[in-house]
């Protein structure tokens, strides 16, 4: 009989990108060694999860990370993120002792944190290897910050020493500090599921029609242009959690939340919130992409560097989206072309170290 080994993985909440680029490495993981359960340490939808490891997982629903307080898709909240993360930090050693005690108790062996660096500590406690994933990491993030907002240095020191306790560094492309003793791998995107045409039918959506998908990273907005989507007659517009209605807007199907990976491959164009889950799977799918930067977050410099020498693609300001004057582009932004999809995803990459930082740690619980 197989031995069931355990995983944990720490995942920040802030937004989405880094729950769904942890799922994909999940997915090539399991793909490889079936006999994986991940223990997900986050406060994150569990649907995130079970559309790429169902059974496969358990989620504990315990606070790991605070990143930023956003007040909108678009912007921060600086004196609520300071708050808080001066509540959550230094971390108290009472948790990290609860939860390595937990985790111990499961027989988890390996320890992954994408951004969450509650994670290394807890796994120093256990006595495992602990992994850190990242394409920017918090305290490079605050960095930006500290002029205006010197709250942040105390927080930046200790991340950075907890953050350099790793005993395995990896980082996705675009990498925003490269490390040059870290594994750096190419965007890291969950695996499309269903053929585009099978999407597309689903949807209720010809192929000759075009399809555009706008996306705003699993954060609510409220967008001023909605009413306009309708002079578009010839186009069909879909949009993820949005309730709006429409002879245009695709309803979504009925059911368990959308697989947004399907919905990207499906669309002609996308258009949103440049953040890591949509750029790696619309660089993946091929797709063009209408992004929109966030001044304010330094992630979206390396990203939209990125996303402008790789991907067809069309840059549009906060106003320009939220206001709708985008709409006035469209047959320009209609007209990039898709690409073949890039060979190489970071998830598979990961995998494969990962897969021999287990058998490692197999080897040596044998011989000890």
């Amino acid at each position: 009989m197989t031995h069931v080994q355990a995983v944990a993985w720490f995942i920040t909440p802030h937004g989405f990108g880094h729950a769904t680029r942890s799922a994909a490495i999940m997915q090539a993981l399991h793909a490889r060694l079936p006999h994986l359960h991940f223990h997900i340490v986050s406060r994150l939808p569990e649907f995130l999860f079970d559309q790429v490891v169902p059974g496969a997982f358990t989620l504990h629903d315990e606070p790991c990370d605070v990143g930023l307080v956003q007040q909108t898709a678009m912007e921060i909240d600086f004196e609520a993120s300071l708050r808080v993360l001066n509540d959550f930090y230094p971390l108290d050693e009472g948790r990290i002792a609860n939860l390595a005690a937990r985790l111990s108790g499961l027989d988890c062996s390996l320890v992954c944190c994408d951004i969450a660096p509650l994670g290394i500590a807890v796994a120093k406690a256990i006595g495992c290897p602990s992994v850190l994933i990242e394409n920017f990491t918090f305290h490079w993030i605050y960095e930006s910050y500290t002029r205006h907002w010197p709250g942040f240095e105390p927080i930046i020191a200790y991340l950075r020493d907890l953050c350099e306790r790793a005993d395995l560094h990896i980082q996705t492309e675009p990498i925003s500090e490269p490390n040059r003793n870290a594994l750096h791998t190419a965007p890291v995107a969950r695996r499309f599921r269903n053929p585009r045409s099978e999407v597309r039918r689903q949807l209720g959506v010809p192929e000759d029609r075009p399809l555009v998908m706008i996306t705003m990273g699993g954060i609510r907005e409220n967008l001023g242009f909605l009413n306009r989507l309708a002079s578009q007659r010839e186009v069909c517009f879909l949009l993820p959690g949005a309730s709006v209605r429409g002879e245009n807007i695709v309803p979504l199907p009925e059911g368990a939340p959308a697989y947004h990976p399907d919905l990207i491959h499906a669309a002609d164009l996308v258009i949103g919130k440049l953040g890591y889950s949509t750029f790696a799977e619309v660089y993946h799918a091929g797709v063009p992409f209408g992004f929109v930067t966030r001044p304010n977050f330094p992630e979206s410099v390396p990203l939209a560097a990125f996303v402008r020498r790789e991907m067809p693609s069309m840059e549009l300001d906060a106003g320009t989206f939220l206001q709708g004057d985008w709409l006035d582009r469209l047959p320009e932004l209609l007209s990039l072309k898709r690409v073949p999809p890039p060979r190489v995803n970071g998830a598979t990459q990961i995998a494969e170290r990962l897969v021999m930082t287990i058998g490692a740690t197999e080897t040596s619980d044998r011989d000890a």
